[in-house]
């Protein structure tokens, strides 16, 4: 709390993201205004702002292929539970 201002940030390498509102405004919601925002500059500019690994490769692992995809534009690993996939199917039936 800065005079009457209460005032939310994140700072991320070398940008630093503010959100400013008045002493009678909640802390919560100017904080999730802060994440929302955060997100969106993500999406428009297209850049990941996050630079820690774990954090990237968890975000990297949840938008993983589906097993529909050409075998072309998988990874080993992917084309490979996709092939066993397959093979339990066969063998099932």
């Amino acid at each position: 709390m800065i005079g009457s201002y209460v005032i939310v940030y994140k700072f991320v390498d070398d940008l630093h993201f503010f959100v400013t509102g008045d002493e009678d405004q909640n802390e919560v919601i100017l904080a999730s205004v802060l994440q929302g925002f955060f997100e969106a500059v993500g999406i428009l500019l297209s850049v990941p702002l996050e630079t820690d690994p774990a954090v990237l490769a968890s975000k990297v692992a949840s938008h993983s292929m589906d097993s529909g995809a050409p075998l072309s534009e998988q990874t080993l690993a992917q084309a490979l539970a996709t092939a066993r996939e397959h093979i339990t199917k066969s063998l099932l039936k």
